[in-house]
């Protein structure tokens, strides 16, 4: 798994992830996947530039029980390889019913909550990165400058265990 995996850090109902970055002069899709682990993932966004057959889509599913689940399809696409959307943020925000994803052009569009939950434990971010925080967010720095921002729910300024692993130090996990 390449990216940057963090676990144990909820992200409530009514919370907002908000990323900005810029996606590589040769990238053909990037991918967040929100959920309680990789066998569960209750959001799987992937903005394809040209991947898997399709060009300049917003593709959304979610991972249940060893399968994926039906894609749905956004019509809007306002990414640009090698231009940064940090202008208007890409956010992604949720109820037990659903997540509202807003993109950088200011579209929105709604994606059912399938698994119900009011907390994810499990983000993926897709890429090689730098993880900073405040008391208030934590920042992840992509090579490429991307950046994804989600909230510290916790508010810590310190944690007591972070456990980074692999090769670049792509896994996060934390404890409170």
């Amino acid at each position: 798994m390449s990216g940057v995996l963090v676990q144990n850090m909820s992200f409530k109902a009514g919370q907002t992830l908000a990323l900005t970055g810029v996606p590589n002069a040769d990238s053909t899709n990037f991918a967040i996947n929100i959920g309680h682990s990789a066998e569960d993932i209750a959001l799987h966004m992937n903005p394809r530039f040209d991947a898997h057959g399709d060009q300049r889509t917003v593709v959304c599913n979610s991972f249940q029980d060893g399968n994926w689940c039906e894609e749905v399809r956004e019509g809007s696409f306002p990414f640009n390889q090698n231009e940064e959307f940090q202008a208007r943020l890409l956010k992604i925000t949720f109820t037990n019913e659903e997540f509202l994803v807003t993109l950088p052009d200011g579209s929105q569009f709604h994606f059912p909550n399938r698994q119900g939950a009011e907390k994810y434990k499990y983000m993926h971010f897709e890429g090689e990165l730098k993880i900073t925080f405040t008391n208030e967010e934590f920042l992840v720095t992509l090579p490429d400058g991307s950046q994804f921002h989600f909230p510290n729910c916790q508010g810590a300024e310190k944690y007591k265990y972070m456990h980074f692993e692999g090769e670049r130090a792509t896994t996060l996990h934390c404890a409170f």
